[in-house]
């Protein structure tokens, strides 16, 4: 991953420079989105090592003489991080759409089965495209490689690397909130308590440079607390910016995901509507690592032996965070 490539460091490849992060000095690099796009240095299943190397806080001490005090031990973890292979193929008979509207969409005089250069083919690739790009958010943050379901085992998601990042101290998480019915007040207060539980270096990033990323239920009892005068403009407000309502609470962007609630429950065992996830993060501190020569790029094409117009897809996908002393979290 070139998180740092930027820097000059004497000694170090530029090889050896994706393999390594610093906390928290934060590097800027290609922002696209909601999250980074990582292309450099993806490998299927060839496992990433990213160092974390803690930053003493007060080192400096008084030297009486020749003995100069030893300092402390630097705090340094490591996180792996191993890009997947993803992907499907699907094969289509165009009898399927025998006697269908859509069989309009075929052409004259085409191989049974042959779909190519058709406005039905078009039609099938499209969704293909629309499939894959809406699989990949929930993905990205629910897939848990320990789990059964296919849906999402592909890779550890971002909730599963949160989890990972608060064990071993570098991430923050106020766990008040899990798996309980919020009650009046509570959807302003637990933004709140996030924000107050943040990393020192978190709290240091601009309110404009950060971002909540909160799920359908936390933003309802939000909404349900404003109109009950719950809290005051100064810390709750709403912009229209490039021709689309911005909520911000402390300043700090909202972004509501829709689809949290029903995966925490499905994929993480939260009871129906009370899962209250929410994320507090630096911009474009959440990397999406691909590989492919497009975005979401496939092939389809006509095989004489299958007899069948065939779809595949193949591309490698995998997510990390770059800084996780930059996360605060409720789950």
């Amino acid at each position: 991953m070139t998180v740092i490539e930027s820097l000059n460091l004497i000694g170090l490849s530029l090889e050896d420079v994706r393999e390594i992060t610093t906390d928290p000095i934060v590097v800027d690099a290609l922002e696209t989105g909601d999250y980074r796009v990582q292309r450099d240095g993806v490998r299927k299943d060839i496992e990433s090592k990213l160092l974390t190397v803690a930053h003493r806080d007060y080192p400096l001490r008084r030297v009486d003489g020749c003995d100069i005090p030893e300092a402390e031990a630097r705090a340094i973890s490591q996180r792996s991080f191993v890009p997947r292979q993803i992907g499907y193929a699907e094969k289509f008979c165009a009898d399927d759409f025998k006697n269908t509207v859509l069989a309009l969409l075929t052409r004259a005089n085409l191989r049974q089965s042959d779909l190519t250069g058709t406005m039905l083919g078009s039609l099938v690739m499209s969704m293909t495209m629309t499939e894959n790009k809406k699989h990949l958010e929930p993905m990205a943050w629910f897939a848990d490689q320990t789990n059964a379901d296919p849906q999402f085992n592909q890779i550890n998601g971002y909730w599963n690397l949160i989890n990972q990042a608060v064990t071993q101290n570098l991430a923050t998480r106020v766990a008040t909130y899990a798996n309980v019915a919020l009650t009046a007040g509570q959807g302003i207060q637990l933004m709140k308590d996030v924000i107050d539980n943040a990393t020192d270096a978190l709290d240091g990033v601009a309110a404009t440079d950060k971002v909540f990323y909160i799920g359908r239920g936390l933003r309802n009892q939000l909404r349900d607390d404003l109109q009950n005068g719950l809290v005051g403009s100064t810390l709750y407000a709403q912009t229209i910016e490039n021709g689309k309502m911005v909520e911000r609470f402390d300043g700090i962007e909202i972004r509501v995901k829709h689809e949290w609630d029903a995966l925490a429950t499905s994929q993480k065992g939260y009871t129906a509507g009370q899962s209250n996830l929410c994320v507090l993060t630096k911009k474009q501190n959440l990397v999406w690592a691909i590989n492919d020569t497009e975005d979401l790029s496939f092939e389809a094409f006509y095989s004489r032996d299958d007899m069948r117009y065939i779809i595949r897809n193949l591309f490698v996908f995998g997510v990390q965070i770059d800084y996780p002393t930059l996360i605060s979290a409720a789950y």
